[in-house]
């Protein structure tokens, strides 16, 4: 069975990005996390391979991004 990978932000698939194998994905997590980890009013709650949370403003939303396995019939 092959299988897809998907970057996808608080488990949404509608508006993800579809990647042929993990790497990728993880190359694409990565730069997302590098993106926020910086930026004022961003703390990191789970930096791991397949997942990125933070929480960010003075409400502290929840944001995270993972990457998720999909098979492809």
């Amino acid at each position: 069975m092959k299988t897809i990978f998907a970057v996808t932000y608080d488990n949404r698939i509608r508006n993800s990005k579809f990647y042929s194998n993990r790497e990728l994905a993880r190359d694409e997590l990565k730069l997302i996390a590098k993106d926020r980890r910086f930026k004022p009013g961003v703390h990191v709650t789970t930096d791991e391979p397949d997942k990125f949370s933070f929480l960010f403003g003075w409400e502290e939303h929840q944001v995270t991004f993972a990457i998720i396995e999909i098979p492809v019939i």
